[in-house]
């Protein structure tokens, strides 16, 4: 029973600090607009700097990889760089959020700010990023479609917006569970560092699932592996297993869950970790 009220307490507490963030939406838009400029000031092309290094990544480590996996580079280079993209954007916002609530110190200690704010103005940054790659994305696809049998159908499209949506929305509560042990936490930062490298190299982003089919269980316990293939088989003319989107939608509720959680009984002591 203690217990029971003990939870209902940080939930609506946590509630209380989520809807205020979303109050506030455009002044946490503009942050996350200017997060972008402020990075790229004075460069002549600005974050597009950032859409030109990876095309180039993607490029020479696409031809380059198709010729070690023996792959038809038209199969390859969409798969692989779609993945890569989406793999930035998402490792992006977690490694950011490993930095814990400490970068916005000043912020905190002046007035009373919302905590899932502070995650979403990093979202909102990363998104922005993302928009920009999506350039990338969109030749890709191009070439996909000149180059192999892949019929356009919008409806996988669909699925992909539906995809994004999920994603984005399990990153943003994870990162905030992310934020609130490593501002508690310092070293786990380097711990999540780690991982995030490991985690890279277990995905196949670089490597196609059809390598390992002996070993389907490597996968299949990758979370990372479903949140990637809800958006990245639909631009491929694929169709995600349901059992992606069962993974990734229970990922998103229990992730929302623990962050309403974390919310309600630390909000009052992250002021004083930082």
């Amino acid at each position: 029973m203690i217990l029971r009220v003990m939870l209902k307490n940080y939930l609506n507490t946590g509630l209380a600090d989520f809807n205020l963030a979303f109050k506030s939406f455009s002044l946490w838009l503009y942050l996350g607009f200017f997060d972008v400029k402020s990075k790229y000031r004075r460069s002549i092309l600005g974050p597009w700097w950032l859409t030109l290094s990876t095309l180039t990544v993607i490029l020479m480590l696409g031809f380059l990889w198709s010729k070690i996996f023996n792959q038809p580079i038209h199969e390859f280079l969409p798969y692989f760089g779609t993945g890569y993209i989406f793999w930035l954007w998402m490792s992006s916002q977690v490694l950011e959020a490993s930095n814990g609530f400490g970068s916005f110190s000043n912020l905190i200690r002046q007035q009373k700010i919302s905590y899932f704010g502070l995650i979403l103005r990093l979202t909102i940054k990363n998104f922005l990023i993302l928009c920009h790659n999506s350039i990338i994305i969109l030749f890709l696809i191009l070439f996909l479609l000149s180059y192999s049998d892949v019929e356009i159908i919008y409806f996988k499209y669909f699925l992909f917006f539906i995809g994004l949506g999920i994603v984005q929305i399990s990153l943003f509560f994870f990162c905030y569970i992310v934020a609130t042990i490593c501002t508690r936490y310092a070293d786990f930062g380097q711990i999540v560092g780690v991982i995030v490298q490991l985690v890279f190299f277990f995905t196949p982003i670089i490597w196609q699932v059809e390598s390992i089919k002996s070993s389907m269980m490597i996968i299949d316990l990758n979370p990372i592996y479903h949140l990637i293939t809800i958006i990245r088989d639909p631009l491929l003319g694929k169709t995600p297993f349901l059992n992606s989107y069962y993974i990734s939608i229970s990922m998103m509720f229990i992730f929302g869950f623990l962050a309403m959680i974390f919310s309600g009984k630390y909000n009052k002591r992250i002021s004083f970790w930082i």
